[in-house]
């Protein structure tokens, strides 16, 4: 069963499309009320939840029944502390599996960003690296993803996740749904923070 926290629309909303065509059950949480009604087909259930709101997420998270096999996939847009707060309670529920999705220039790629690029987004890019930072201390069994620039398209088959490298690019949020699925299945990402762009993706 996999939790997706920012399901209403993007990345989030592709991550439950392709969920769904696998055939796993897939429970969405927004600070939307309601997904629109053509998407709903790919929730089994539908969590209003603002994340900045701690015993709002901590009630979420207990009322939804076994966990032991549940996956939390986060692609919310949230500040320091909603990441930190979803880290929380978490831990507080004894969820282990959590993919956290940042940004390229976060955590050590943050020497790799072009002075245009932090004065552009920066900030986003710090906020971010804190929660990476509060996610690596503590006891969960993660995985941080660290996309590129995000485009729409269908899957390329052709993006990849690299470590220790500068790495610049785009990639299309299909073909990044994919490969978070695929890292969700991978025991040795337990643990990696992952660059991630489309070497092919031109657009």
């Amino acid at each position: 069963m996999y939790l997706i926290f920012g399901a209403s629309q993007g990345l989030g909303l592709s991550l439950a499309k392709q969920l769904k065509k696998r055939g796993n059950k897939v429970i969405g949480v927004s600070r939307r009320k309601s997904v629109q009604h053509e998407d709903s087909v790919y929730f089994s259930q539908w969590i209003p939840c603002d994340a900045l709101d701690k015993d709002t997420m901590l009630s979420t998270l207990k009322n939804i029944g076994s966990t032991r096999d549940l996956n939390v996939i986060s692609t919310m847009s949230a500040p320091f502390l909603g990441i930190k707060n979803l880290i929380d309670v978490l831990e507080e529920c004894n969820i282990k599996r959590f993919v956290l999705v940042t940004s390229l220039g976060c955590g050590d790629g943050w020497e790799y960003l072009s002075e245009r690029a932090r004065k552009a987004f920066g900030e986003y890019v710090r906020e971010k690296t804190l929660g990476e930072t509060w996610l690596q201390s503590s006891s969960l069994n993660y995985i941080i993803i660290r996309p590129g620039g995000l485009r729409d398209d269908n899957v390329t088959g052709t993006g990849i996740l690299s470590q220790g490298k500068e790495v610049h690019g785009y990639i299309n949020r299909d073909e990044l749904s994919r490969l978070i699925i695929e890292s969700l299945d991978s025991k040795s990402a337990a643990g990696q923070a992952f660059e991630c762009v489309d070497p092919e993706y031109t657009a």
